[in-house]
């Protein structure tokens, strides 16, 4: 009859770890179902956020490129209140030369004399907005190496100022 006690006790203590063993994988597949839904709860909840920034970033691009060519306007009205055709003498001879030598004459108005401080800030404002030298020059007619002069000045008068 001990025999059978002992057989007995064993069975109950084989059946205990099998046991044990089950609720043991039970618990870890429990687990992992909960973090695969804590997961795709993360995923959806960042695409969300995805989705409100990438409108947030578009609505104040478009505000900025329209503030951009507000300003751009506001200098180009200002650049053509500042802009003064070339006197009748000095533009004569030029324009004469030139049709004789066949070249094109350039349709842009010249700066008018007294102008220098108002150039001066168009190129500050056009470099801020950022236009290279190259499209500043050309917008305003004028040598680049002017332009780079002007921006130099500018950032040595900031470095010192």
């Amino acid at each position: 009859m001990g025999w059978i006690l002992a057989l007995l006790g064993l069975a109950f203590i084989g059946a205990s770890f099998i046991l044990a063993k089950k609720q043991q994988q039970d618990y870890q597949r429990l687990q992992e179902e909960m973090m695969a839904a804590v997961v795709n709860a993360g995923v959806i909840e960042l695409q969300t956020l995805k989705s409100d920034l990438a409108q947030e970033l578009q609505n104040q691009y478009e505000q900025h490129v329209a503030d951009l060519e507000a300003k751009v306007k506001e200098l180009m009205l200002s650049l053509e209140r500042t802009t003064a055709p070339v006197p009748r003498s000095v533009e004569q001879p030029a324009a004469q030369e030139a049709v004789n030598e066949g070249q094109e004459i350039s349709a842009k108005p010249a700066f008018g004399v007294g102008l220098w401080q108002e150039r001066e800030r168009l190129i500050r404002e056009m470099y801020k907005l950022g236009m290279n030298v190259e499209a500043i020059a050309k917008e305003l007619n004028i040598g680049k190496g002017e332009v780079s002069l002007v921006l130099d000045l500018a950032r040595h008068e900031g470095a010192n100022g």
